[in-house]
């Protein structure tokens, strides 16, 4: 199957948006609260955005492209390793079209581009009952540091008084 790794443009953070609902109905996540103004504002329309956005397209019977895909990242400073990384916070591919080298290809997207911006390496969460996932970044070389570390993962909101 032929297809195509693009950055998102404004024009796409309808389809940014649904991929992320789907992820994150897929995940069992409760659904976004964010809204498609305040995506546009933060990923297309900022100085400096908030995260980035590449896309997996195919194209479509009428000569354009359809979205398949996304891989949702940011740059950050590890305080831990003292290095500059890619985290990868969201990728998925839609049903129709995985198992066909494409959530390689967004993976790889991320950290080419985390290369150009002198990061040491990308990060990633993968949910534990995800399998496939965790053995589809293990096969491709990740490594699991929750052993290491033994890491917890909090979320503070600040709809909750500190």
């Amino acid at each position: 199957m032929f297809f195509r790794i693009r950055p998102a443009r404004r024009e796409d953070a309808e389809t940014v948006l649904n991929l992320i609902e789907e992820l994150n109905e897929y995940q069992g996540i409760p659904p976004c609260k964010i809204t498609l103004d305040s995506l546009r504002r933060d990923l297309f329309e900022c100085e400096q955005p908030w995260a980035r956005v590449n896309l997996a397209v195919v194209p479509s019977p009428d000569g354009g492209e359809v979205v398949v895909g996304h891989a949702l990242y940011v740059v950050i400073f590890d305080a831990v390793t003292l290095q500059r990384v890619a985290y990868m916070e969201d990728v998925y591919v839609r049903p129709a079209h995985r198992r066909q080298g494409i959530g390689l290809a967004l993976w790889k997207s991320v950290v080419e581009q985390g290369l150009r911006e002198g990061c040491d390496a990308s990060r990633l969460e993968v949910l534990g009952w995800n399998k496939e996932a965790v053995g589809f970044y293990a096969k491709h070389g990740a490594k699991d540091l929750t052993p290491a570390y033994n890491f917890q993962h909090h979320k503070l909101t600040w709809d909750v008084p500190v």
